[in-house]
């Protein structure tokens, strides 16, 4: 069976990690990468092991790409290095799929750029990468572009420099990242954060073509029991009456603001949850599989978490 027939079960891993590089303007990035390449082979050897068949790559700063070698850093394999791990994880079964977040709130990896929006260097920046990285990745089937907490001020407001698309600008813009992705055979794959808050415009302008993950990481799916953003949850049978594709994303991440003052310190349900809801709320034609995050660098100090969101799919996989 291709592997375009297959239901998905993925696990978001890091490589490059300078998504959230403005959150203190006077605190610079890490200068070489925060990557462990030993967590990253058990961690890919045990999605193998429980039957998971995607791994979708954060690449950020992780790769010297041919075009723009300035955004990588000390540590940034070589195109030939990711060539050879997209070689050894199709071997596992494991379909290697990249992942550029390209939200003006997670694009530190575009360097200067990322303050340079919609301009032409930027367009040209945003082409150049994307073509470097699908040819890395020996032209994959799906492209994840990013395109999370844009619109969310709650996010933003804490940041010292805010840049925010709206209205035509941000569906230009989208819509021109999905037609470079498919200019190297790929699907354009994002996060459906939009929406949720701008609802008419989303479902004017988003084009059905582009896989949307919708995402929620609460601990109920009841909606008087829920304590983040109540459409968060409606947009998975929203999304669907609308047409579209969907890849749901769930973590095991804990939203310390939510559960501190309460104790917990774990969210060993949410993705089950996740599964279990979207298996009700979703149409089996249009669910095309589920992704799991753990929002921590790959690295030795993160082994546990990572290790323990691939058995969480496991178990989930059985529902």
């Amino acid at each position: 069976m291709e592997n375009d027939e297959k239901f998905i079960w993925s696990l978001l891993l890091h490589l490059g990690y300078r998504m959230w590089g403005d959150d203190d303007s006077l605190k610079p990035m890490a200068d070489s990468l925060a990557f462990d390449y030993d967590t990253w082979k058990e961690a890919t050897e045990r999605m193998a092991e429980i039957g998971m068949n995607m791994a979708v790559i954060d690449v950020g700063e992780g790769i010297v790409l041919p075009s723009h070698p300035e955004l990588a850093i000390k540590g940034s394999w070589e195109p030939e290095q990711m060539r050879d791990e997209v070689a050894r994880l199709k071997k596992m079964g494991i379909e290697a799929i990249p992942k550029l977040n390209f939200a003006t709130c997670h694009d530190a990896w575009l360097g200067e750029v990322q303050h340079k929006v919609s301009t032409p260097e930027y367009y040209k920046t945003c082409a150049d990468v994307i073509k470097d990285v699908a040819e890395i990745f020996g032209r994959p089937r799906l492209f994840h572009i990013g395109m999370d907490e844009e619109s969310d001020m709650g996010i933003q407001s804490r940041k010292d420099y805010i840049v925010k698309r709206q209205g035509s600008l941000y569906w230009h813009d989208v819509k021109f990242l999905e037609g470079e992705v498919n200019k190297h055979g790929a699907r354009a794959w994002m996060f459906a954060d939009e929406s949720w808050f701008n609802r008419e415009s989303f479902y004017a302008n988003c084009p059905k073509s582009i896989l949307l993950s919708n995402w929620y990481y609460g601990r109920s799916f009841r909606v008087a029991e829920a304590k983040w953003h109540p459409p968060r949850i409606a947009a998975y049978a929203d999304l669907d009456a609308a047409g579209f594709e969907q890849v749901p994303c769930a973590t095991n991440w804990y939203p310390d603001f939510l559960y501190a003052k309460k104790g917990i310190r774990a969210n060993d349900v949410n993705f089950p949850l996740t599964v279990a809801h979207c298996r009700s709320a979703i149409k089996p034609e249009r669910l095309k599989g589920f992704m799991m995050t753990t929002w921590k660098r790959t690295v030795k100090d993160c082994r546990e978490f990572i290790l323990h969101a691939i058995d969480l799919v496991g178990q989930s996989m059985l529902i």
